[in-house]
């Protein structure tokens, strides 16, 4: 069997469960262990975590002084945006 080598920064990691099934404090020192090993790229959306996905990831953003990526989901209509 042979190793593939993954950029950590390629990796996009799933917030679905932060702030309901993962408590507020909780994913809030996860995503800081996360990004302080190479992880940037982050998912989530309005209904993550009934909310508290995208306001603990607005947190860790303005919190660290690197780059960070969000993939944010947001509805209108019969479109879902990505930004």
């Amino acid at each position: 069997m042979s190793s593939v080598q993954v950029p950590l920064n390629k990796i996009i990691i799933g917030t679905a469960s932060w702030g309901s099934k993962i408590s507020y404090n909780d994913a809030h020192q996860i995503a800081n262990k996360l990004i302080n090993n190479g992880f940037n790229q982050f998912d989530t959306a309005q209904n993550y975590g009934s909310g508290y996905s995208q306001d603990i990831n607005a947190r860790i953003q303005h919190e660290q002084d690197h780059e960070q990526e969000v993939a944010d989901r947001m509805h209108s209509t019969n479109q879902t945006a990505y930004c």
